[in-house]
């Protein structure tokens, strides 16, 4: 952004880098890097299918509460469960 700063002077850096202040973001495109790499060793196939498992158990364990009732039983849905609980009536 600033190509030399003096007591009395300052001089900018040509567009577009005199409108970017701060550092560019090199910590956080070396982490999305390793975590693609993480990803792609797993596989995202494996991936899915833990997902699809934990999901299904989740739909499983929830139904089975009376109170509960889960939103969302769509095939090929993603790994999010959305649920109500119902209120009890007071006393």
């Amino acid at each position: 952004m600033i190509r030399e700063v003096s007591q009395d002077r300052v001089s900018y850096g040509e567009p577009p880098h005199r409108f970017e202040a701060g550092t560019p973001p090199i910590v956080q495109a070396i982490g999305l890097g390793a975590a693609i790499d993480y990803i792609e060793s797993i596989g995202k196939t494996r991936i899915r299918g833990h997902e699809n498992g934990l999901v299904n158990y989740a739909h499983e364990r929830l139904g089975e509460i009376n109170s509960l009732r889960i939103f969302g039983h769509a095939r090929q849905k993603g790994a999010i469960v959305s649920f109500e609980l119902k209120r009890r009536a007071s006393a």
